[in-house]
């Protein structure tokens, strides 16, 4: 089965990856092979690792033949085109990091169905279009990275299924709207990095159920109303932006029972 594995990956993967065709010596039994940065559990293939490299080819659809694929690691490279759809067949994935290239087009719908992912990371790439509704629905996932992408749309109230995530990094997009009351079911949540957006209407004072937060980051948008005082329950609360946006009112003495803000 490892031959299998490794077949595919140095046959229809990897020289697309590369942009290029293999040279036969290397390709060799993967899963006992330390020249690359593979990993194999029970003789098949589980995680590409080539990230930091090269890589100007694009990802072939012919991916969705690694059934037992957990990590796909291809961040800071040169890849180009999609995500091809067929990644959503991949059901063991736990985490995609595809950051830093030059992908286009839209994030495919199929990614909201890999239930086990825990981590996406595809930011400062070329999408664009809306976020897939189905992707603030997979309730394993801790890390969300969609940055510096031309994202349209809005957040969903769907987000509020998103019980895992430690960290939300959704800034620098061309995202509206407001922000959903269900923002705070995510009681695990430490990092929400949400700003240069076009995010409008208030804070949601659901926002103080967030009392894992150490960054609140939301500046640089069309944010309106006062600051809400539930913001006091954010105690581990270390950084507070909100600058370049329409807020009006008082700021709340009750900030002041932050002892471990450091910038606001």
């Amino acid at each position: 089965m490892s031959t299998t594995d490794c077949q595919i990956f140095f046959n229809t993967i990897y020289p697309l990856l590369l942009g290029k065709a293999v040279p036969k010596y290397k390709q060799s039994d993967c899963c006992s092979s330390t020249s690359y940065t593979l990993t194999c559990t029970n003789n098949r293939l589980t995680k590409i690792d080539l990230s930091n490299n090269q890589l100007s080819g694009s990802i072939p659809p012919s991916i969705s033949n690694l059934q037992s694929l957990e990590y796909l690691w291809l961040h800071q490279n040169r890849l180009s085109g999609t995500i091809p759809t067929e990644i959503g067949s991949i059901k063991s994935l736990k985490e995609i990091f595809v950051q830093q290239n030059d992908l286009t087009g839209t994030i495919p719908e199929s990614i909201g169905t890999l239930t086990n992912l825990q981590g996406l990371a595809v930011s400062t790439n070329k999408f664009t279009g809306t976020i897939p509704t189905s992707i603030w629905k997979l309730t394993q996932l801790t890390q969300i990275w969609l940055y510096k992408n031309q994202f349209t749309g809005n957040i969903p109230p769907e987000i509020g299924s998103l019980t895992n995530l430690k960290i939300l990094g959704v800034f620098e997009t061309q995202i509206s709207g407001s922000i959903p009351s269900q923002i705070g079911n995510l009681i695990n949540l430490q990092y929400m990095r949400l700003y240069e957006n076009k995010l409008n209407g208030p804070i949601p004072p659901e926002i103080g159920s967030l009392t894992n937060l150490k960054e609140l980051d939301l500046h640089s948008n069309e944010i309106s109303g006062s600051i809400p005082v539930s913001i006091r329950k954010l105690t581990n609360l270390q950084k507070l932006w909100l600058y370049h946006n329409e807020l009006s009112g008082p700021i709340p003495s009750e900030i002041g029972q932050l002892l471990l803000l450091q910038e606001l």
